[in-house]
């Protein structure tokens, strides 16, 4: 049949290869690439594979790579394989929510509220640092220059340090 045939033709360590050799953090930072954070599976991460080696072997039939993801996790791969890739996927999952929480801490609207709540000046030696952290005061009214609008107010190029 043509599932029997795809399986012999698989090469099998391949499959059973941990994306990213198994860094977490790699697979951790790929799974939110694209602005949403994918939670993973083992038997997802292991299909990545399955997938990748179907099309080697320009096979699309989606039916049939199905069929044989069943039997490469359930029946071919041993109990240590599944659970290395379940473990990896669990352990990206962690991270994710971990960096998830961070930023979703940091954007909520009482935190910005806190933060432009903040009266106290910081103190910096650097003027450059001082308008950063303190905002640029553009009409102080001590010279010409605090009369023009911002986008006018430097005449000469600006340098950074």
């Amino acid at each position: 049949t043509k599932l029997n045939d795809f399986l012999g033709t698989i090469h099998y360590d391949d499959i059973y290869r941990l994306p990213y050799n198994g860094n977490v953090q790699i697979l951790s930072i790929q799974s939110r690439s694209n602005g949403r954070v994918q939670i993973l599976t083992g038997n997802g991460l292991m299909k990545r594979n399955l997938v990748r080696e179907s099309q080697r072997l320009q096979i699309y039939n989606r039916h049939l790579i199905n069929l044989a993801m069943i039997y490469i996790w359930n029946i071919h791969s041993t109990s240590f394989q599944r659970g290395q890739f379940i473990d990896l996927a669990n352990d990206a999952n962690i991270l994710n929510r971990n960096h998830v929480s961070r930023g979703d801490w940091i954007n909520t609207p009482s935190t910005i509220d806190l933060i432009s709540r903040i009266t106290v000046p910081q103190i910096s030696s650097n003027n450059n640092e001082q308008n950063f952290f303190n905002g640029a005061a553009f009409s102080d009214g001590n010279n010409f220059e605090s009369l023009l609008s911002p986008d006018e107010c430097f005449l000469e190029p600006l340098s950074f340090p």
